[in-house]
């Protein structure tokens, strides 16, 4: 009886172990839905040019404005004031992916419904999605 006992505890274990490394494997970390959240349509808000800060939004009403696309199959499409530029995109985890345009590779950041691009050189766009 005794022993019966010992080998459903360890079963028990077993497959609590189990469950918990399945359930860390699906989750976070290079899964398929890192940066499901930034698919969608963005507009541009609000730029940072080495501390000089421009409202993007003042703007809009004279059809300036500065437009991203993220795309579910990995591609995106960014449009500065009817300049069209390509990329692409790969999720690092939920709120940061890699962007990838013309060549040149950096990080954006996911804050609520906010994208932040930096450029690293102390300039930055801000996203808001549309």
């Amino acid at each position: 009886m005794k022993t019966k006992n010992k080998l459903s505890l360890l079963t028990s274990v077993l497959l609590t172990l189990l469950l918990g490394i399945t359930l860390t494997g699906c989750g976070g970390g290079g899964g398929s839905d890192d940066g499901a959240a930034f698919i969608g349509q963005w507009t541009g808000v609000e730029m940072n040019d080495g501390g000089e800060i421009t409202d993007l939004t003042a703007y809009a009403d004279l059809g300036l404005e500065i437009t991203l696309s993220i795309n579910d199959d990995g591609t995106l499409a960014v449009d500065i004031l009817g300049d069209s530029n390509s990329g692409t995109w790969k999720g690092k985890n939920a709120s940061t992916i890699s962007v990838t345009i013309d060549g040149e590779a950096f990080d954006a950041k996911l804050s609520g419904n906010q994208v932040t691009f930096d450029s690293g050189d102390g300039s930055s766009i801000l996203f808001e999605k549309a």
